[in-house]
């Protein structure tokens, strides 16, 4: 009986026992950015395409995506792989948890703060990544490209002291989240959030779903590093705490003191890749519009999320330059004294032609390509140019 029992509590143990490390990442994906609609109708995206394990997925070409616009494929121009960086923010929320030391004596804070060091000495060199630091009591360092300096703003920052006076809470984590959404130093860059706390209570069960739909919507990676006791029970909280990092696609990781840290690029390193496409729009009415990406791989085929995109188009507008007010046809002076007037055909009046030449005016202010002019009079063509120039025409 006793054996049995045994038995029981190792297997609840084991159900209620939180994860010292988990990924976000369930299947693989892709998204793409807002389309860049200024050159219209050449249009700019960029395009994340990361595998199950949440690795970036290197070396596509235009043959392994099909774009499709409003459901129509469209002509990709150029693909070009950019390594554009990540706009990361460490958001640190201490609280009890953070005083407890490990057998060494070394305090859980320490511990953080000795891996985040070390991390950003590693980068050194580096000024790819557009980093930022902010604490509950306002303490902050904001996007710098420079890791040492973010390191000295690390290791003047002592929450310690009073992380056993604090209540954690979301606030500073929803202050990151506005921070990694700020306008990018370079497009393409990723976003990203790594947010180091304990345990939160239940009240911020409904803020966090609020949060997460929040940086779905802005493209905000967040990663969570909850510093607790080892085989902390799982709570509602902590459950919203690890439905926020799957929605968001980051990682979460369980901090007792006695495991080796997370590496910061674990999270950080497939952010920092992106495919840069160019292609050709065949929108032509004003309105909402879709696109989306499907990429195909040696095994499987990635759909995209639809990004939709508002663009508004008026048609061009012609005008004749310094058109004749009044064309007058006479006949040669050597048919005039040589024939009837009557019964000489129109075709032998001169001139026999008139030359036409217009502007067009894109009123949107998105100059496009003309494929085709034609001039009409009195509601019938009379010439057409399907090559340039198209400003010209020779009324016969």
């Amino acid at each position: 009986m006793i054996t049995r029992l045994s038995g029981v509590l190792i297997i609840i143990l084991c159900m209620f026992a939180l994860p010292l490390q988990a990924s976000g990442q369930g299947a693989a994906s892709a998204t793409l950015t807002p389309p860049d609609i200024e050159d219209f109708p050449q249009i700019e995206v960029f395009l994340d395409v990361q595998d199950s394990s949440g690795s970036f997925i290197h070396g596509l070409a235009s043959k392994d995506i099909r774009l499709l616009e409003d459901d129509n494929p469209v002509r990709i121009e150029n693909v070009f792989e950019n390594r554009s960086g990540a706009q990361v923010v460490f958001a640190i929320s201490p609280g009890a948890t953070f005083t407890v030391r490990n057998s060494q004596g070394v305090s859980r804070y320490n511990l953080v703060v000795e891996a985040l060091s070390t991390w950003a000495q590693n980068r050194q060199g580096s000024t790819i990544d557009d980093m930022s630091l902010i604490t509950n009591d306002g303490s902050q360092i904001i996007h710098i490209a420079d890791s040492l300096k973010w390191q000295q703003a690390l290791q003047t920052i002592d929450t310690e002291s009073e992380a056993s006076e604090t209540t954690p809470g979301i606030e500073v984590l929803s202050q990151a989240i506005d921070l990694a959404a700020d306008p990018l130093p370079r497009p393409g860059m990723g976003r990203s959030v790594i947010f180091i706390t304990p345990p939160l209570g239940e009240q911020a069960s409904v803020a966090l779903q609020n949060l997460s739909a929040r940086a779905t919507q802005q493209g905000v990676h967040i990663s969570i590093w909850m510093v607790a006791p080892p085989a902390a029970p799982v709570t509602p909280a902590i459950n919203r705490m690890m439905e926020l990092v799957e929605a968001t696609g980051g990682r979460f990781a369980t901090l007792t003191g006695e495991e080796n840290l997370p590496d910061p690029e674990l999270s950080l390193e497939p952010l920092r890749s992106v495919y840069h496409l160019t292609y050709i729009s065949t929108i032509k009415e004003s309105g909402t519009h879709q696109l989306v990406a499907e990429i195909q791989t040696e095994d499987q085929t990635i759909t995209s999320t639809p990004q939709e995109f508002e663009l508004g188009i008026e048609p061009p507008n012609p005008a004749f330059i310094s058109p004749q007010l009044e064309i007058t046809r006479t006949l040669p002076e050597d048919i005039q004294r040589e024939t009837d007037v009557e019964d000489i055909p129109a075709e032998e009046y001169l001139p026999r032609a008139q030359d036409i030449q217009i502007l067009v005016d894109f009123p949107d202010g998105r100059i496009r390509s003309l494929t085709r002019t034609t001039l009409y009079v009195d509601g019938v063509p009379a010439d057409e140019n399907r090559a340039p120039p198209f400003d010209r025409f020779t009324w016969d």
